[in-house]
This record gives C-alpha cells, sequence and structure tokens, in this order.
C-alpha cells in the first residue's frame, strides 16, 4: 500500500493555465497592453522554452523569470525590466487557487489512509501562499517547493531531499502523481519512485519517460491506490 502520495503542483492539483492567464492579462494591462490569443500565444511558446532548458539543467530558474516577459516584449518592439514584469506576475499567482477538476473531493478521500504532498518547481512564498489560500490545503502534510530545498524537479536530488524532509525512504511505499512526462515522470523514474501521468486531454507520450500508470481523470487514482491494499 502506498504510504506518502507525492502531488506535482500545477495542471495536476490547481489549474495553472487558468491562473497564468489571468496573471498575464495582469501583467499586459500594468504595461498598457491590450491582451490578444497572439500575444499569449508567443509568452506561452518562449516561457515553455526557457523551462525546458531548466529541466534539462541548461538554465536556472532564477534566468527564466528574468528572461521571460524581456523577451516577450522585445518581441513586440519593447523594452521592459525583466524582474518587475515578473514580479507582477508572481503577485498575481500568489492569489490564484483554482483547482483542476475532482481534485478536492480526490485528496478528501485519499486523505483518510495516505499523507499527501506537494512537490513542486516554483517560488516558495507563491506556491505556500495559493496551497493555503485553497480548499485542500488541509489534505496536504507538507508543500516540498524546489526553491526552498535549492534544486528543481525531475532531478533525482529534488527527491532525496523530500524523503529527508518527510523522514520517510521507503520509496516503494510512495506514488508520484503529475502531468508532466518531461518534469514529475522523468523525476520519479530517477527516484525509482512508482508514478502516476496525469493526463486529461489523452495526449500521445513525447517522450520515453514511462509512467507505472496513467489517468485521465484524478478521480482514477482512487481504484489505482486501492489495488494497492
Amino acid at each position: 500500500m502506498y504510504t506518502y502520495i507525492l502531488f506535482d503542483m500545477d495542471d495536476t492539483i490547481f489549474d495553472f493555465q487558468k491562473a497564468q492567464s489571468l496573471c498575464f492579462r495582469d501583467v499586459l494591462s500594468y504595461y498598457n497592453e491590450v491582451f490578444t490569443a497572439e500575444k499569449y500565444k508567443k509568452y506561452n511558446e518562449i516561457n515553455h522554452s526557457l523551462w525546458r532548458s531548466v529541466e534539462n539543467q541548461t538554465m536556472r530558474r532564477e534566468d527564466v523569470q528574468r528572461q521571460r516577459f524581456t523577451a516577450f516584449f522585445a518581441e513586440f518592439g519593447r523594452t521592459i525590466l525583466g524582474e518587475e514584469a515578473n514580479n507582477i506576475f508572481q503577485d498575481s499567482l500568489a492569489k490564484q487557487s483554482w483547482l483542476m477538476p475532482h481534485a478536492a473531493e480526490v485528496c478528501k478521500l485519499l486523505s483518510r489512509n495516505h499523507q499527501l504532498v506537494i512537490v513542486t518547481n516554483g517560488l516558495t512564498n507563491t506556491q505556500y501562499h495559493r496551497v493555503k489560500n485553497s480548499e485542500v490545503s488541509c489534505y496536504f502534510s507538507e508543500i516540498i517547493v524546489s526553491e526552498a530545498v535549492g534544486i528543481e524537479k525531475p532531478n533525482e536530488e529534488f527527491y532525496r531531499k523530500a524523503f529527508d524532509l518527510l523522514h520517510f525512504y521507503d520509496t516503494r511505499k510512495m506514488l508520484v502523481v503529475g502531468d508532466s512526462l518531461t518534469s514529475d515522470i522523468k523525476g520519479a523514474n530517477n527516484a525509482g519512485i512508482d508514478s502516476c501521468w496525469y493526463n486529461p486531454n489523452k495526449l500521445s507520450p513525447t517522450s520515453d519517460n514511462h509512467a507505472t500508470y496513467t489517468i485521465s481523470s484524478l478521480t482514477e487514482l482512487l481504484s489505482i491506490v486501492s489495488e494497492q491494499v
């Protein structure tokens, strides 16, 4: 039976796509720019490319946060302070606690017999505020953030530090649940932990990082976990 279920945060428990869209609009508003689908698409392209570099350990998280808005506004002929824009984005993000479908009910049910933990990349204060202001906060015993432990997923060392914080080292009794093959599933594989790929859009795998389980709804976790008893 799994003792610990380690949940990724964004696009697994929390609806990051909705939150990001609102935060991006706040940044544009500050700089008197009008939101368009074209601008949002361009921002996502830049942001995803930079974060992939972090996962590949060729760029630091701090560099992404400095560069993404500078690069974005440069596409439209404007020069802004990247750190200022990022601070606006992060301040807005800290207020966003929208949940993915069925997240609240699944967390409530699983918390009765398991320890639930958030394992997430990002800024400590931002992620803590989002969890603490949400209805699922009471179900999680720990919130482990990459900034606090000093290293990002999918690096194996992220999970080693998580084990130390949890004072628990039996990887056979852990399950990682996340939406990213290159971050969550690869990280779980690196650390020797069973994994569950949350794939609500039923996408085809785009990497060789194979999950132990694949689900398209969080409710499917309930049957997976019950089979481990």
